[in-house]
């Protein structure tokens, strides 16, 4: 799971805690759950896949795990 502590222009932060409440339910239905922290502006939530190239490099290599 990505979220940012900072929050920037746009639609903003995903709070650490939201995130983070997250983890029982997806780890429940999916059997496996990572998070990871992204910073910085590209780190707000509805630009996370289109600007920050990290995001979708993350998310393949968990995929592949």
């Amino acid at each position: 799971m990505t979220y940012a502590r900072e929050k920037s222009a746009g639609d903003g932060a995903v709070s650490l805690v939201g995130a983070q409440g997250l983890r029982q339910v997806f780890a429940g239905i999916h059997g496996r759950y990572a998070e990871q922290i992204f910073y910085g502006p590209t780190a707000q939530h509805s630009a996370l896949t289109r600007y920050n190239l990290q995001v979708p490099q993350a998310i393949a290599q968990f995929l592949k795990s």
